[in-house]
């Protein structure tokens, strides 16, 4: 920091340091001798130097303050802020879409029972139909579209939710969970670490001799839109609209063979 000298004191200001040793101050809870004058600069040489105190009482002063950087030191320091708030914007942006799907959603077993074994059933078609959703135990967006749409159900269907977990790799005994919720529908659980490549095609054959030859996946892209409510400033949606629209292809990421997979858009407000 830097304070009034002599050559800027001017009536009615007084100075309070002559920019030379420490005349006019002394220390609070501290040891005086641990202070240095140095030209315009006062600094704390050792521990224990407390606080740095003029020895007479002012009611009004004038307080100088620069925030030094070193030469280029302020490019780091624009780079993380700038993948800070990235990182934070996903985040944040990821967990209201989460929220938003969620609200009103259908507990899959109830549903499948309700669509399979009502008073007007859906039509069966041979084949296995894949779905893939972010929420276990709930019904994918994907799979209410195309049943709401087509009025369609594959003979086997594969609800299959990804957990990441923790560690950096998962046990191959612990890769694939599963429910079988009856009607020739399954409810699939598979864990990946942090340091695994996802293979969901791969991995529904080789762990639960899925016939992936006639597989269709269906998944949900969403189609996200800015919103007046309760979940983020408006140039932080905006930020958000613009990374989801960059994202790796879902199919890609999950190696899905693309030119067996539908994708159903659906608008979700941020």
């Amino acid at each position: 920091g830097s304070m009034l000298l002599a050559d800027e004191a001017a009536p009615p200001f007084q100075k309070l340091y002559n920019g030379k040793d420490l005349e006019g101050w002394d220390c609070y809870q501290g040891d005086l001798g641990a202070w240095k004058a140095n030209g315009d600069l006062l600094s704390c040489q050792k521990e224990g130097g407390g606080w740095l105190r003029t020895k007479k009482t002012y009611s009004d002063y004038v307080l100088k303050l620069e925030f030094k950087i070193p030469a280029g030191g302020w490019f780091p320091l624009l780079v993380g802020i700038v993948i800070f708030t990235l990182l934070t914007t996903w985040k944040t942006g990821r967990a209201v879409v989460a929220k938003r799907l969620r609200r009103g959603a259908i507990r899959l077993p109830e549903y499948i029972a309700s669509v399979t074994g009502g008073k007007s059933p859906v039509t069966r078609v041979p084949g296995t139909g894949v779905f893939l959703f972010s929420e276990p135990g709930l019904v994918p967006p994907a799979l209410q579209a195309n049943v709401r749409h087509n009025r369609i159900l594959h003979e086997r269907v594969y609800v299959v939710s990804i957990l990441n977990e923790e560690s950096p790799y998962v046990d191959r005994a612990r890769r694939v969970e599963t429910i079988d919720l009856g009607f020739g529908v399954r409810a699939v659980t598979m864990h990946y670490g942090f340091m695994e490549e996802y293979d969901v095609h791969a991995d529904l054959a080789n762990d639960l001799a899925v016939d992936v030859r006639d597989a269709v996946y269906f998944l949900g892209r969403e189609n996200l839109r800015p919103s007046p409510g309760d979940g983020m400033r408006p140039w932080r949606e905006s930020l958000m609209r613009t990374m989801s629209r960059n994202t790796t292809d879902v199919a890609e990421f999950f190696k899905l063979p693309t030119d067996r997979v539908f994708e159903l858009g659906m608008q979700v407000d941020l």
